[in-house]
C-alpha cells in the first residue's frame, strides 16, 4: 500500500488574482501488512487564501490485483 497526501495553496496576486504559493506531497508505504498505520508529515510556509488537499491510496493485493482510493 502507498498513501500520498497532496497540498496546493493559492495566495492573492495584485488586484484579486490568485497565484499558486505551494504544491507538494508526502507519502508513506508498507508491504505485507493487513493494517497500515502512517502519519506522513511536512512543514511549509506560505501565505494562502485557499487550499486543496487530496489523498490517494494505491493498494496491490497478494494475488497481484490492484485498486486506488481517492479523496479530496
Amino acid at each position: 500500500m502507498k498513501l500520498t497526501i497532496s497540498c496546493v495553496t493559492y495566495g492573492v496576486l495584485g488586484e484579486g488574482g490568485l497565484i499558486q504559493t505551494y504544491n507538494d506531497s508526502v507519502s508513506a508505504s508498507c508491504s505485507n501488512k493487513s493494517v497500515f498505520y502512517c502519519n506522513p508529515q511536512d512543514r511549509f510556509w506560505a501565505t494562502a487564501v485557499t487550499y486543496a488537499l487530496s489523498a490517494k491510496l494505491d493498494v496491490t493485493t497478494a494475488s497481484g490485483n490492484y485498486f486506488t482510493l481517492l479523496a479530496s
